[in-house]
């Protein structure tokens, strides 16, 4: 063949070779587009049958159909008489590309079908994977599609046990993700396997059912109207078949029924924390600490010691709570748990204010709001913006600091966060009297946040947090040159009430502003008021102190508490407290109703 004869065949053998490496390419790009091609050539499909031919989650399909049908490989049109339903089918280009990618893309040698067992390994791997999206990267509305479709494929399969899993993960993703509507539905499927309505499942299921829903309703929180008591026989219900179920592990293995175990007791700790039974949820801690630690499981271990630090915070134990926190977010940042680490930067970030440490605060808190704010964790970067506006109220800038409650505000509105909403307003209500005091004009007026709080705090059942708005309305009264006879009178019924006298003085900061308040009182009853409270800040202060000891002997041997503790009225730092403290069993909260506060308070309880 002469060279002029070559040529052509030349040129053809290199737009062979380009077209070869056009389509590998795409191939490699986006592999899952000659699956679809592939699909529609046998038959039109719709998105849902389309997601199953080509073992893809149906998100994943409907985003490349839209490119595609951008791109006019793809048509669009409905199934018979159907308008609900529409099926995808091939355009001439995308027949032309299918065509391309048969005749120049990489081979595909046929594979043996996996085996049942393959199958149902692969099921449970992709669930661990989606459980570990939500735990380190707090991707929840990614997580919840990958975890919906391990359940469909698991329940086309049959594969029962793996079903009730995936269940309730999607539950425990939804809650965190505060869908709370979807989560109940989740509940609900689980509640018919525990009633063992569903017959093709099988008894051996009913267990592991019930401790799932026992620990959901148990987790529930401002969503639920449950009591924080009815929550804990819940926890303590799910603990207790989770231990059962070690023992006799129905399908998985032991050490799964032993974290769900270990998990259960963490989030009892919690529920006694609500309940201001402060030593019990160290104990708690303790236990749930040990389980860990035989299991080997750091993410449970920082849970642990987050919580250690939160309830010491709690007890005004700071430099306790701050080695706790600080060992909680050493282990999640090590192992990349990045919600828990953005939890116990917000947390270091309160207790280094209440130590008067502004510097650390500062630095804990700008840390929390960045990773909060990246990973979109609502509740954490609400609290990291009221405590922000405490740290500014305690330097004096009180313009700032209302700028960052109202943020606060903001945010626990809309998430709805109950407590984060009654602290935030008393805050608010500190700042914004004392800028009064100052010829500071400031929106909102702080007798609006007084009474708003103290409605929000009643219906929470917290004594401290209504006797701390109580103080805070005759301090504004003081302030404006204003009667303090009613604030007088119902703060002495509260001393005199045993229930609530002992919650009132269980927190750090509330006996030392009541006790300020009667100082300066000049009303009826006021003497008396000043001897109560005296002798309520006395037993508070050595109350403290014994308690925080106490609290330590639950400790954990990894951490190591430097220093006596402290209470923050040894310390001189301007007071920002009035954490909700809730009676163990649901009581009257009485209080004086002058006219001045008939409206908002019904409106806050209403």
């Amino acid at each position: 063949m002469s060279s002029s004869e070559q040529l052509p065949e030349r040129r053809r053998a290199a737009r062979v070779q380009r077209k070869r490496k056009e389509v590998r390419a795409l191939e490699n790009r986006e592999p899952l587009r000659r699956r679809i091609l592939t699909a529609l050539g046998e038959r039109p499909l719709t998105t849902g049958e389309l997601a199953a031919a080509v073992d893809a989650s149906e998100s994943a399909v409907a985003r490349l159909l839209t490119e595609m049908r951008a791109a006019r490989l793809l048509g669009h049109g409905r199934v018979g008489d159907d308008g609900r339903r529409r099926q995808n089918f091939l355009t001439l280009a995308g027949e032309t590309e299918l065509a391309d990618h048969r005749a120049f893309g990489t081979s595909r040698p046929s594979v043996p079908d996996p085996s049942g067992q393959q199958i149902a390994d692969y099921l449970w791997a992709a669930l661990e994977e989606a459980v570990a999206m939500r735990r380190t990267s707090n991707r929840l509305e990614e997580a919840a599609d990958r975890i919906r479709v391990v359940l469909e494929r698991a329940q086309v399969r049959r594969l029962h046990d793996l079903a009730v899993e995936a269940r309730f993960e999607l539950a425990t993703t939804l809650r965190q993700d505060r869908q709370f509507m979807a989560a109940a539905q989740a509940l609900a499927e689980l509640e018919q396997v525990t009633l063992d309505n569903l017959s093709h499942v099988g008894a051996s299921l009913v267990l592991p059912a019930f401790a799932h829903r026992e620990y959901a309703f148990g987790r529930m929180r401002d969503e639920s109207a449950e009591s924080e008591q009815e929550k804990a026989d819940h926890l303590t219900a799910a603990a207790r078949t989770y231990a059962d179920l070690a023992q006799r592990p129905p399908y998985a293995d032991t050490a799964m029924w032993r974290r769900r175990h270990a998990w259960a007791v963490v989030a009892h700790a919690n529920n006694l924390r609500a309940r201001s039974r402060l030593e019990e949820a160290l104990g708690e801690c303790g236990s749930a600490m040990a389980l860990f630690d035989d299991l080997n499981d750091d993410y449970g271990r920082s849970r642990s010691l987050f919580m250690f630090g939160f309830c010491l915070r709690l007890m005004g134990d700071f430099s306790g709570a701050r080695a706790y926190l600080d060992g909680a977010h050493r282990l999640a940042a090590a192992k990349g748990f990045q919600r828990f680490r953005a939890d116990s930067l917000m947390q270091l970030g309160e207790v280094c204010r209440c130590q008067d440490d502004l510097g650390a605060a500062e630095g804990y808190l700008s840390e929390a709001f960045e990773l909060s704010t990246s990973m979109d964790l609502k509740v954490t970067l609400a609290f990291s913006h009221s405590a922000w506006g405490a740290l500014l109220y305690q330097r004096d800038d009180f313009g700032a600091a209302a700028e960052s409650f109202a943020r606060a505000h903001d945010l626990f509105e809309q998430i709805k966060h109950a407590d984060g909403l009654a602290l935030n307003e008393r805050r608010q209500a500190v700042v914004a009297r004392r800028a009064e005091g100052r010829s500071v004009a400031m929106q909102p007026d702080p007798e609006g946040l007084i009474d708003s709080a103290r409605g929000r705090y009643a219906v929470l059942r917290s004594p401290a947090g209504v006797a701390a708005c109580d103080v805070e309305w005759g301090r504004l009264n003081l302030e404006r040159g204003r009667p303090v006879d009613d604030a007088v009178e119902v703060l002495l019924r509260r001393l005199g009430d045993d229930d609530q006298r002992e919650l009132i003085e269980l927190d750090p900061w509330v006996p030392y502003v009541l006790c300020d308040f009667a100082s300066h009182a000049d009303a009826e009853g006021a003497d008396e008021l000043r001897e109560c409270a005296g002798q309520s800040l006395r037993r508070a202060h050595n109350k403290l102190s014994e308690r925080a000891l106490r609290g330590r002997g639950h400790m954990h041997d990894a951490i190591t508490v430097i220093g006596q503790p402290r209470s923050p009225l040894d310390l001189g730092v301007g007071e920002m407290g009035g954490e909700t403290r809730q009676y163990q069993e649901p009581l009257d909260i009485p209080g004086f109703m002058t006219e001045i506060h008939d409206n908002a308070t019904e409106e806050a309880f209403t």
